[in-house]
């Protein structure tokens, strides 16, 4: 399980080293009770290294420095240590999210990735079960919300959510899909109602493990969204992601990168995207609920990105 650090909490930090040791172990309290419910210890993601990161506003205690003298027990220091010890994974690419007028690459990270956020909260001001964030893309500008898990409260509120999540994180762990090879030739069999075509076999050589991943994620999800149509054709009314159409400008001048040979023999425009930190783009096939996938890999070039 991963929770993705609210970077922009970081702006509040506290006044003095107590508020410091309450707001840490209210993190440590989070990552505990998550290790009880899930039995699996959590993740937190950050922008970038929390090592040094200053946790109150005279910069006289860090993160080390909080771990060497928190009041807290070894068992739950170690828990949080554990928990930072993570690469940075946050990338400033389209879409940009917005919380008021900051940028929020840490809520924009769990909304496309669906995980939680959690934030150092000294002065008990991040306390929602969840944000709304404001996402501009292209021609496009929306608001989604963002799971939080702050607090104890938050967690209580989330339970639910955060089961059916682990469930899914075991069943890609029981998939043990770990080449583009092994995704290849197994489609046909985890991916019943999604038709790939052949260009798919290439682009996936390169798009790295990662992607891939939430790739995979991503895909079964379309495929079980499509399983459970009550109509007898792809409707996109509802998706349960986050996908759109190209805009009419982007389609203008780079509607070549979106042609794709379908299995009929037919090339095809692409618009029908899912947008993550990758994309998936797909083609419902006409009169029949099942879909055609032309390309899975990172962001293709627009009007706004390129």
């Amino acid at each position: 399980m991963k929770l993705i650090l609210n970077e922009i909490s970081l702006d509040t930090l506290a006044e003095n080293q107590q508020e410091a040791y309450q707001a840490m172990e209210q993190i440590a309290n989070i990552l505990k009770e998550l290790n009880v419910l899930l039995n699996k210890t959590a993740r937190i993601s950050t922008h970038n290294s929390f090592k040094e990161q200053a946790l109150t506003q005279n910069h006289s205690l860090n993160f080390m420095q909080w771990f060497k003298t928190a009041p807290l027990d070894q068992d739950s220091k170690r828990r949080v240590l554990n928990a930072f010890a993570q690469e940075p994974m946050f990338r400033d690419v389209p879409p940009f999210y917005f919380f008021q007028e900051n940028d929020c690459l840490g809520f924009g990270y769990a909304f496309e990735n669906d995980w939680a956020s959690i934030s150092y909260d000294a002065k008990n001001i991040w306390t929602s079960n969840s944000y709304e964030v404001r996402r501009i893309e292209e021609d496009n500008e929306d608001t989604v919300i963002v799971r939080n898990i702050t607090t104890l409260e938050n967690l209580k509120n989330w339970t639910e959510w955060l089961k059916d999540r682990q469930k899914q994180e075991y069943s890609l762990e029981l998939l043990s899909i770990t080449s583009p090879a092994i995704f290849w030739e197994r489609k046909d069999e985890l991916f019943p109602n999604l038709i790939f075509c052949d260009a798919v076999e290439n682009q996936i050589q390169t798009i790295g493990t990662k992607l891939l991943e939430v790739s995979i994620q991503k895909l079964l999800t379309l495929d079980d969204y499509i399983q459970k149509l009550s109509v007898n054709y792809f409707d996109t009314s509802n998706l349960p992601f986050n996908a759109s159409e190209e805009s009419e400008s982007t389609l203008n001048k780079y509607s070549k990168e979106r042609t794709f040979r379908c299995p009929d023999g037919v090339d095809r425009v692409f618009s029908w995207h899912i947008k993550f930190f990758g994309r998936i783009h797909f083609y419902p096939v006409p009169n029949s609920k099942q879909c055609w996938i032309g390309y899975i890999g990172t962001h293709l070039p627009t009007t706004k990105y390129n």
